[in-house]
């Protein structure tokens, strides 16, 4: 009954932030959506015009109720969320499934949960995967 809702969160830029890139590494404002990856994270994609920052997340859904465990879960993630869901994985309504395209799958969600050989997995998840 729970579905895997892929797609990006995107939070609001603090000024120190702004100032980071700007200033500390160069990066220009009104160049609209730059994509950045910031070690040990991943992939960030900064729109400077509108001070926000986007990444890749996964949430879940059950009866038209949005959850996500990650943020739930962790104490230190106190800023505001906003969701913006590109798929919505529903493994009841899935009636086979190929080795071949879990495979695939898998090996697309390890290689997004390194970051440039920094583990985001701990080591018993990474195991699962590999």
């Amino acid at each position: 009954m729970i579905k895997t809702i892929h797609g990006f969160v995107g939070v609001k830029l603090t000024s120190q932030e702004i100032d980071y890139w700007n200033l500390k590494k160069g990066i220009q404002s009104d160049k609209g959506l730059v994509s950045l990856n910031v070690e040990g994270y991943g992939t960030y994609y900064f729109d400077f015009g509108r001070k926000m920052k986007y990444f890749r997340h996964s949430w879940n859904e059950m009866d038209g109720l949005h959850f996500d465990l990650t943020k739930c879960l962790n104490p230190n993630i106190t800023v505001w969320w906003n969701y913006y869901p590109t798929e919505i994985i529903d493994l009841s309504k899935v009636t086979q499934i190929s080795i071949k395209d879990i495979t695939k799958t898998i090996t697309v969600f390890k290689n997004e949960l390194q970051s440039e050989g920094e583990r985001i997995l701990n080591i018993n998840q990474l195991r699962m995967v590999s």
